[in-house]
């Protein structure tokens, strides 16, 4: 066996690919982030240190993983985008051998493994392999999570209800607090050519200094959101971006999107047909996800957090279930807020440390 550098990401994403082939429940939300994140020429790339290698054996691919050390954040080096066949663990420890090399060749202290560059491109390995993944959602081989038993376990948690259920819910406690309700307003996104670059701007500022404190989120630039959701545009309308503002202060947000991987037969991706049958064809998908929801820290004990809920699950009334996105287990006050509305488990998902 032998580690080699991987050239190209058409040819990364080749074996990406090649791992879920005989996989029927496979959607793949994979291979566009990668090369959005791994061009040389992608804002992200330009802003990190990134190394794309391979563990062959007579010139078979066996593992890869993508080594992502960002300029915001020197301290970490993830190991992203891992894919492997099974039974192969040699060859995943003379990968990890190599990580942790690198990483410490350029001062870093810690290895984070199943993070994709940064928490909003993705994250963790997912426990439940029954069902096809949401658009965005992370979806990998279950027999992956052997394969780093001697790293520290990071657990992150989903829920889901009715969209129904929640709306009734939300708007029962902000009838209680009339004030709290008059108080604020919300805006939505304008993803428009005119206006693209402007709400992105806001949307990036909120990400900033609502999750500075977050273990695994550190400082975006302007370009790299407005590069993320340039991809997903065609398919956003205005109202899957929900700011709140008190008075002229936007305060928070919410992002939420509709699953259109239900769109998207297995083995294939969101494309020209999802939009037209998004867009053109007005179909509603049953389901929706909370991707992000965020207020500023000294508005967290008012009910700014349940408007914005609350606003994003009127414009979503057409759907029939809402999802959260990942929530660290040790997140007490976020999984306590999102339970209260949405109690349901959906999924779990893990990512793995090591100190260096």
């Amino acid at each position: 066996m032998k580690i080699q550098e991987i050239k190209t990401v058409a040819e990364y994403n080749a074996f990406v690919l090649s791992v879920y082939k005989e996989d029927s429940l496979f959607k793949d939300n994979k291979t566009d982030v990668i090369s959005l994140i791994c061009s040389s020429e992608s804002c992200f790339a330009k802003n990190a240190n990134i190394k794309m290698l391979k563990v062959t054996a007579k010139e078979k691919t066996l593992c890869q993983a993508v080594f992502i050390i960002h300029k915001n954040n020197p301290s970490d080096m993830y190991v992203s985008f891992f894919e492997s066949l099974e039974n192969q663990s040699e060859a995943v420890a003379l990968l990890m051998e190599e990580s942790e090399f690198f990483a410490k060749s350029k001062g870093c202290q810690k290895l984070i493994i199943g993070v994709e560059g940064h928490c909003n491109n993705g994250l963790g390995f997912n426990f439940d392999v029954s069902t096809s993944p949401s658009f965005g959602e992370c979806y990998s081989k279950p027999y992956y999570q052997e394969y780093f038993s001697a790293y520290t376990p990071v657990y992150a948690v989903s829920y889901y209800d009715t969209l129904q259920t929640m709306h009734d819910s939300l708007l029962q406690d902000l009838t209680k607090n009339k004030h709290d309700f008059t108080q604020f307003s919300h805006e939505f996104g304008d993803f428009s050519r005119k206006n693209f670059t402007n709400t992105m701007k806001r949307y990036t500022d909120l990400n900033n200094e609502i999750f500075a404190d977050h273990p695994y989120y550190f400082k975006r630039e302007y370009e790299e959101d407005a590069e993320l959701f340039a991809t997903m545009r065609p398919l956003l309308r205005g109202h899957n971006l929900v700011f709140l503002k008190n008075g002229d202060e936007y305060i928070g947000y919410e992002l939420w999107y509709p699953d259109f991987n239900e769109f998207v037969r297995p083995q294939s991706k969101a494309n020209w047909l999802t939009y037209f049958i998004h867009k053109i064809l007005r179909r509603n998908a049953k389901n929706v996800k909370v991707v992000e929801i965020g207020v500023k820290k000294k508005y967290r004990k008012s009910t700014a957090i349940i408007r914005i809920f609350y606003e994003a699950a009127k414009a979503a009334k057409k759907s029939k279930l809402a999802t959260s996105s990942w929530i660290l287990e040790e997140n007490h006050l976020s999984k306590y807020i999102t339970q209260r509305y949405a109690p349901h488990f959906y999924k779990k998902y893990v990512l793995f440390e090591k100190s260096l």
